[in-house]
């Protein structure tokens, strides 16, 4: 699980990781081969908030 903000109104959101390989979490694709798109939404001002989750480097 991570901790993430809200880009709109800054609260903490907690999410958890798609499957046991893509285990970063980042606003922007880091590895453009194989990442998940993951969109939660904030529960505090209900805007969504689009992530994605990458592997780790080798």
């Amino acid at each position: 699980m991570s901790v993430i903000t809200c880009r709109n109104c800054g609260a903490d959101m907690v999410v958890s990781q798609p499957d046991r390989i893509h285990t970063i979490v980042d606003r922007k694709v880091l590895n453009w081969k194989d990442y998940v798109k993951f969109t939660i939404k904030c529960k505090k001002c209900a805007i969504p908030n689009k992530l994605y989750w990458s592997k780790p480097k080798e």
